[in-house]
């Protein structure tokens, strides 16, 4: 897999991601600068315009909306003004990249999209798509994580905040939102710090003063910028010569004691933020920064930001650069600005540095989550040093994580077997384990935290040591006992499984695969006629007899194997209805009578197609040729057993269940994908009965539920022995049992005590502790919770008897309910950034370069937020105003059995005791449970404590002083110095070209209607 992987996925996009990077760098080089261009002189097609009904655009399966494959679109941030020379002149020779776009694509069919993010902020993409982002459009291409990994080599960067008195009010506001955006630069390969300081300098986190910086990951620089938020506040008289002396200390701290890759040990840099000063501090440059090895960008903050020379030589004499940011609506774009100064080395090296970005969701399709390899483009327009010392910007290529786990050898693992792969940073590239961020679904995060690996599997000291060894690029095969940890998370099982684990060639990936350690061999299904298998079923689909075939999802998705990429057309007067299109995408059962004539064509011409995963239409045809154990099993049960289940199914690791009778199918339709299939999972790795029930939480109801309505599934594995003591799985065969069956079995299991449900309570619960049955008729809600949640005492006295132990671990990728302030419900003030009217009443305003800015996001500011909304709006991209959902931190809880196999003891409380007895069922994973009656006012005994399960979440996250920094690799090259630079760019002023007259006089209208309402008249 790693081999495909590497030779058949990512070097081809390698190869391509070059061939249109020279092909840039020429096209610019080659290009006539026009001073004097115009928007009518550069059409483009802009996404956010773009009408998808224009025949120019069809639907696309690879990308699944209406395309142009020959052409590209570009997206414009809101704050950049389209009519700028640099703007437009970019656009111009940027549009000739359509034609090696589309070259690249018939070499690769498989490439998605190419793209090129422009240093100036605009990004071109092919093919040309409508941009469907929803909400206030805050989207800039230099924020994305792919852009960041590609522009720059790796950095230490300290935020410098100038706390001093005179920041009271604007300008240190300005700061906190300058330091979100800053934050938004970095990735997970930088490291950073922020310092504030007026007469001294202080860490903004305590615990920076014991880690000096911390790795920039999502959880990491929310815990900062939290941290600026809540406890920056202006006082007292600046002092820079201290503040920049126990700056240029904390970097020498920090590199003598780092360990375990901490620091990216490339580039320094220290980001100070400013409203003026007339201090120099000379000397403490010469002393700690005389090779210039760390530079330093200065930026003077408000519009009042005064004697701002100083902060001019600083950035010139430490080979960084000077800006500036009045207010708000500039803050997002003149951040970017040392971008280009740190990439400088990178540029005149002209070094092909191939990087791959950790995993973000699709900002441009919902194709879901993905990585991207980048380059920088440089620009090589003439030979002066000045020129060739920039780079024009990042040009990518996608990868999508469904792709890279469609290569996964599901025949060759098993149900029970899986893949995953690593990054550098031991972050996950994919696993079975990782929450796709689904923002229509969740509607919570565009992208999601860095996962680290040990936030999707249980921590072991052995997993530490093979996370480690995978981030070293090492290959090895290990078998060891594990925490198995199934899907929906709400059981784990100690197994022994083999990890095998092998670099990507040409990547910054780890591969590892994992399969059972029993699993030493495998059954390959080959060589079955696909015709034969059409008709099969065909005959299945047509029959009239009392069964249902259910198929795991037919075509290609982000979570797993699929049988083929597409489900292939037939003639147009054959063209099925909708229903029959739904069937397979949906796994649904036997279509409509008037559909199955068409749905087979189709399945037959698509079985013919090359656009299928033979190893899976394989074993599906061994299925379809082989299993018919659910009709023949119902037929051969005895009419008492018949009266106790409801039915019989078998499901197989190619994706098939067959159901008997066909009315059961409702209960299964959402578990016939095999991967995910909680109880298949469960089945295939025991050699017992499985008993399980729908998982079940919240409020306890006690009305009209009956026991009738809580069918029990038992399910066992199907074994075939193969040679010298191995075993093949290829199935699961179970029933559906009703619960007054299961009621016998608990009386019979408890010599009668369970038939007096007046004085005993009886339990059967299964191996996490969930309640498979109880003899208490009025509480049929009861099945399917927790024995916790219904009888805490029970619990209590089964882990303390060690019947139950647990695990807890910490879930990063929860998705909670947003929490949402108060606000009146009267009618929102009107807030009024820090601009004055009378300035916008000045030609001499527009043309500065901040206009464009205001025009598109203040505007919106003024009239629909708050004072509160102001600042939320400045720092965060809005995605979607509907959003119920965002990112939180959960506690979970997950209980199994150890080797004890009874207990017997008393809950005693408060002069009430209590007998409780327990005995696992031998050849199950039920425990069967009896306890007479409960004892009241629990809460008055300190020694009992109630246990927890349902996941909670943290209303305090483990910040990252609290937490441990595991083990990572830095990136193998650093560019941070070259004695070619020029470092005597370190200040510029780019002005705006005057929006019309009309836009100001809108503008000045608007703002005359909000100082009515401010004035109340």
């Amino acid at each position: 897999m790693a081999h495909t992987l590497g030779e058949k996925v990512f070097k081809p996009k390698v190869t391509a991601l070059k061939k249109a990077v020279k092909e840039a760098e020429k096209l610019a080089s080659n290009y006539t600068w026009n001073p004097n261009i115009q928007i009518k002189d550069v059409p483009i097609i802009n996404s956010k315009e773009l009408n998808e009904s224009d025949p120019m655009y069809s639907n696309n399966d690879l990308f699944k909306q209406p395309v142009n494959m020959s052409l590209s679109s570009v997206h414009i941030p809101v704050e950049i003004y389209q009519g700028h020379t640099n703007i437009l002149n970019s656009l111009s020779w940027s549009g000739m990249l359509d034609k090696v776009w589309t070259e690249n694509r018939q070499n690769d069919p498989d490439i998605l999209w190419q793209y090129f993010g422009s240093q100036d902020g605009f990004i071109r993409t092919s093919p040309a798509s409508k941009w469907r982002r929803q909400g206030v459009d805050l989207f800039d291409v230099r924020r994305r994580p792919w852009y960041t990994a590609g522009s720059s080599s790796p950095k230490d960067m300290i935020i410098l905040m100038d706390t001093s008195g005179s920041t009271y009010g604007q300008a240190l506001q300005l700061m906190k939102f300058a330091v979100k955006f800053l934050l938004d630069t970095i990735g997970e390969n930088d490291f950073v710090s922020i310092i504030k300081f007026s007469n001294e300098p202080s860490f903004v986190m305590d615990c920076l003063n014991e880690k000096r910086f911390l790795q920039a990951n999502y959880w990491n620089k929310q815990d900062l910028y939290n941290a600026v938020v809540n406890n920056v506040k202006a006082e007292k008289m600046a002092n820079y010569a201290k503040a920049f002396e126990f700056s240029f200390k904390q970097f020498k701290e920090f590199s003598r004691n780092a360990t375990d890759g901490a620091g990216a040990n490339c580039n320094r840099v220290i980001m100070l933020l400013s409203d003026g000063t007339t201090e120099k501090p000379e000397s403490v440059f010469d002393t700690h920064n005389r090779d210039k090895m760390v530079r330093v960008f200065t930026f003077a903050i408000g519009r009042t930001a005064s004697d701002v020379a100083a902060l001019k030589w600083m950035a010139c004499r430490n080979k960084g650069y000077f800006s500036v940011i009045y207010a708000v609506g500039a803050i997002m774009s003149k951040v970017q600005d040392y971008v280009g100064v740190v990439a400088r080395p990178l540029a005149l090296d002209h070094a092909f540095n191939t990087i791959w970005s950790m995993i973000y969701n699709d900002a441009l399709s919902g194709l879901g989550m993905m990585t991207t390899i980048t380059l920088p483009v440089y620009n090589r327009s003439s030979d002066s040093i000045q020129s060739n010392q920039t780079i024009l910007g990042v040009m990518g290529i996608d990868v999508t994580v469904g792709h890279l786990i469609s290569h996964t050898p599901y025949s060759e693992l098993g149900p029970a077997g899986y893949a995953f792969a690593l990054d550098s940073n031991g972050y996950i590239v994919f696993h079975p384990n990782l929450r796709a961020t689904d923002l229509a679904k969740n509607g919570w995060l565009q992208d999601p935290p860095n996962v680290d690996m040990f936030h999707v599997e249980i921590n072991d000291p052995t997993k530490y040591q093979v996370r480690r060894k995978m981030i070293d690029q090492k290959s090895a095969t290990e078998e060891f006992e594990s925490y198995v940890l199934y899907p929906g998370e709400h059981y784990v099982a100690k197994n022994n499984r083999t990890y095998s684990y092998i670099p990507i060639p040409g990547t910054n990936f780890s591969l590892c695969v994992v399969s059972p350690s029993q699993r030493k061999k495998h059954v390959s299904a080959k060589g079955f006629d696909l015709m034969q298998a059409a008709e099969e079923l065909e005959r299945i689909l047509t029959s009239q007899e009392d069964f249902a075939v259910l198929l795991a999802p037919w075509t290609t998705d982000n979570d797993g194997p699929r049988y083929c990429k597409t489900l292939e057309s037939v003639p147009d007067e054959m063209q099925p209805v909708q229903s029959s299109q739904n069937l397979i995408n949906s796994s649904m059962s036997t279509p409509v009578d008037k559909d199955k004539d068409v749905f087979v064509k189709r399945i037959i011409a698509t079985l013919k197609s090359t656009k299928c995963n033979n190893s899976l239409i394989q074993q599906l045809a061994w299925d379809l040729m082989s299993v018919n154990i659910s009709e023949t099993l119902w037929k051969n049960l005895n009419s008492q057993i018949k009266k106790d289940i409801t039915g019989v199914f078998v499901s197989t690791n190619g994706g098939l269940t067959r159901v008997f009778p066909a009315s059961l199918r409702e209960g299964l339709e959402d578990k016939v994908d095999i991967p995910t299939a909680e109880y298949y999972l469960r089945t295939i790795d025991t050699q017992v009965y499985l008993y399980s029930t729908p998982y079940k939480t919240g409020k306890i109801h006690t009305s009209n539920d009956t026991m009738s309505n809580h069918d029990v599934m038992v399910t066992k594995s199907i074994v075939i022995p193969i040679d010298s003591g191995h075993v093949f799985k290829p199935g699961v065969v179970g029933a559906m049992v009703k619960q007054e069956a299961m009621v016998r079995v608990m009386n019979s299991s408890s010599d009668g005590y369970c038939g007096n449900s007046d004085d005993n309570y009886c339990y059967l619960l299964d191996n996490g502790g969930f309640i498979i049955s109880t003899n208490q008729e009025y509480d049929a809600d009861h099945i399917g919770r927790w024995i916790g949640d219904v009888d805490s005492q029970v619990m209590y006295l089964l882990h303390l008897h060690n019947i139950y132990e647990n695990t807890t671990r910490l879930d990063f990728q929860a998705a909670c309910k947003k929490q949402t302030k108060s606000s009146s419900t009267g009618s929102r003030n009107v807030f009024m950034p820090s601009l004055p009217f009378y300035e916008m009443l000045t030609l001499t305003w527009w043309s500065n370069k901040l206009s464009w800015a205001y025009l598109n996001i203040n505007l919106y500011n003024w009239l629909f937020g708050s004072s509160e909304d102001m600042g939320v709006m400045a720092a965060e991209i809005v995605t979607s105003s509907t959003a119920v959902n965002e990112s939180c931190v959960v506690k979970q809880h997950q209980y199994y059995y150890t080797d004890r196999q009874s207990m017997r003891g008393n809950f005693t409380c408060d002069n009430c005791t209590r007998w409780v007895s327990a005995q696992r069922l031998n050849g199950s994973n039920l425990l069967l449970v009896v306890a007479d009656q409960t004892c009241h006012n629990t809460h008055q005994c300190p020694q009992y404590s109630k246990l927890i399960q349902a996941p909670q979440r943290l209303d305090h996250i483990p910040t990252a002083c609290q937490q441990e920094h595991w083990y990572r690799k830095r990136p193998g090259q650093c560019w941070n110095h070259d004695d070619r630079e020029d470092t005597s760019q370190c200040n510029r002023a780019i002005s705006l070209q005057s929006p019309s007259q009309s836009i100001i006089w809108t503008t000045v209208f608007l703002t005359f209607i909000h100082t009515c309402i401010r004035t109340n008249r």
